[in-house]
């Protein structure tokens, strides 16, 4: 019965909700656009969320099959990267072991809180009790480290379950300043925990040459994808994550449903184009930002700073990493200087295609070409 109710009555009402934002947003004949929504989802496998998030009213027929799906994207990655790889960039403290290993800068890994099944490096500590958590912190502030963490799930992905918190000399508060208790924290990790417990990690902050485009000291990162070709490491596609509002603990796009933006990176010379975002009074429909929201600065044709330097470092991370074929890094450019931040071996093509504004399926066959598939 729960499966009839799904497609018989839940998706032809999602649908037609879908059909008439998009149809309103831009003017259309809502029983028009139904059909193609229908025709997008038989024909091309893109739902109507994804033909609202890529805008596929406002492109010609002949090219909604130049976009690339999620699973069309999924069989390539798993196809190319090994599970070795997949090892190291689905665990953050596998990676940040990985990242030091390599002399790769990274944030620095303090502790895990809770449980953690393998073997911890000597210099990060395990929390797993409330007198631990207290006993740790006051080394903390003896060893004067510093005093703005972030936590997050060790094997976590889309941001999720991440926390902001401030070291203080006898007590821990929110980035909000509000107290936050031993015993508050590790029950929000113990509870939040997939098994493999929390990091405690060094909070970082944008470069001032950033500031205009990161309200809060909220810190977006440039996703760069890079592929490991026969000779080289080629970097086809790039786009920074621009937050919007409050300050938080990420900077996701999330398919155009977190709020934040993402701007398209000319990988030739560091300019942004206009960055795609939600569009006011409306869920799934997106609109174009030339200035950000929050500080009226210019996105468009903002050149970001160190660029070449921001590539260079994902080429490093790639030669290094050859298990991984296809990566989309997460780097940012920090108070600190240029940092890794993450290694994604699945990685989405919703944000690249959105903020490019055409399909990105043609680039993926030729870069198939060009590429030596390992057998796994």
């Amino acid at each position: 019965m729960e499966i009839i109710n799904k497609y018989i009555v839940d998706y032809p009402i999602e649908y037609l909700h879908i059909a008439d934002e998009v149809s309103r947003n831009h003017k259309s004949s809502l029983p028009l656009v139904f059909i193609k929504l229908l025709f997008s989802r038989f024909v091309n496998g893109f739902g109507a969320k994804d033909y609202a998030l890529h805008d596929l009213e406002a492109q010609p027929l002949r090219k909604w099959s130049s976009f690339a799906s999620k699973n069309q994207m999924m069989a390539m990655q798993r196809k190319i990267n090994s599970p070795e790889g997949r090892d190291i960039s689905n665990d953050k403290l596998r990676f940040f072991s990985w990242c030091r290993g390599h002399n790769l800068a990274t944030p620095t890994v303090y502790a895990v809180i809770g449980e953690y099944p393998d073997t911890l490096p000597d210099d990060v500590a395990t929390l797993d009790t409330e007198e631990k958590l207290k006993q740790y912190f006051q080394q903390h502030n003896e060893k004067k480290r510093s005093k703005h963490l972030i936590v997050k799930e060790t094997n976590g992905s889309w941001g999720k379950n991440m926390m902001l918190l401030k070291v203080h000399e006898n007590c821990l508060t929110s980035h909000e300043d509000k107290p936050l208790s031993y015993k508050s924290l590790l029950r929000f990790c113990t509870k939040n925990s997939h098994g493999k417990g929390f990091l405690l990690q060094e909070r970082l902050f944008p470069h001032e040459d950033l500031k205009d485009l990161m309200r809060n000291d909220t810190l977006g990162t440039f996703r760069v994808i890079t592929f490991n070709r026969k000779h080289d490491v080629a970097i086809p596609f790039g786009y920074f994550k621009i937050p919007v509002g409050e300050t938080k603990a990420n900077d996701n796009f999330a398919h155009g449903q977190s709020g934040n933006l993402a701007a398209a990176i000319d990988t030739t010379t560091g300019k942004l184009r206009a960055a795609r975002g939600p569009a006011m009074n409306y869920h799934y429909c997106l609109r174009s930002f030339s200035k950000h929201p929050d500080t009226g600065k210019n996105i468009e044709n903002f050149v970001v700073p160190n660029w070449f330097e921001i590539c260079e470092l994902a080429r490093k991370a790639a030669l290094a990493l050859p298990e991984l074929t296809t990566v989309g890094w997460d780097i940012a450019l920090s108070r600190n200087g240029i940092v890794l931040i993450e290694a994604n071996d699945i990685y989405d093509a919703d944000a690249i295609q959105v903020s490019l504004g055409r399909g990105i399926k043609h680039d993926i066959v030729e870069l198939m070409q060009q590429i030596d598939v390992p057998a796994h």
